[in-house]
């Protein structure tokens, strides 16, 4: 090779290098401020939502440049989408407004699922969000189903499927209440940190009823090894 190709191999290479080091830096820093937002999220968890309409504005503000460098990302969508679902808890809010940060939530929802649609994440979170617009709809109850069948034993997965099933349990299609039964049962046999969640969410809800029914079903049939105390004070 001679000495002029050699330096501009050389130049294209470092030119690539270069290319792919500075992406590399604009993702370890989209992935830094989705973290920061990340920890908002965390403690409103354990606080019940933001402590002020400022501390909400500050999480969203790191979530939302976060996406402005990285909008790749289906997870980063789906924090964005939750941090706008949080404004709900935030002191005197405005519910004209509350609307509108729903709408944001739903199109990230989306965007997050046209970028990942086989995940148990993006489908669940549709679910959950759809519960909480009031949509009951036949695109709410795939969720649910579909979110059970992805990940059944996740429990950020299956808290959203069931919170969305169990609120509006009346009005939702048979076949919908079938798979959220046909999960209950194997929790109950066999996972029953998750059967005690699913009646957390039950007597949340008002709907303690009936899946203390479909318990005392299958310890008749001798399918369950498996008491709940909600149940039991129930009966009395």
């Amino acid at each position: 090779m001679n000495p002029v190709a050699y330096r501009a191999l050389a130049g294209v290479l470092a030119l690539v290098l270069l290319a792919a080091s500075a992406h590399a830096f604009v993702k370890a820093y989209a992935n830094a401020l989705n973290y920061q937002a990340r920890r908002y999220e965390l403690l409103w968890q354990d606080t019940g939502g933001p402590s002020d309409l400022a501390q909400w504005e500050r999480a969203v503000d790191w979530s939302a440049r976060s996406l402005d460098l990285d909008e790749s990302d289906p997870f980063k969508h789906l924090r964005h989408s939750r941090l706008m679902q949080w404004y709900g808890s935030v002191p005197d809010l405005d519910g004209d407004v509350l609307r509108a940060r729903l709408d944001d939530a739903s199109l990230h929802v989306e965007r997050a699922i046209a970028l990942h649609p086989h995940s148990a994440d993006t489908v669940s979170s549709r679910a959950v969000l759809a519960a909480r617009r009031g949509e009951v709809s036949e695109q709410m109850n795939a969720d649910i189903v579909r979110a059970l069948q992805l990940g059944p034993w996740e429990r950020d997965v299956y808290l959203r499927a069931y919170n969305a099933g169990v609120f509006n349990w009346p009005r939702l299609e048979d076949a919908t209440r079938a798979a959220m039964r046909a999960h209950f049962d194997i929790a109950v046999k066999a996972k029953p940190r998750v059967a005690d969640d699913v009646f957390g969410i039950a007597e949340r809800y008002g709907r303690l009823r009936v899946f203390c029914a479909r318990l005392a079903y299958l310890s008749g049939q001798g399918e369950a090894d498996y008491s709940n105390k909600a149940c039991r004070e129930t009966d009395e």
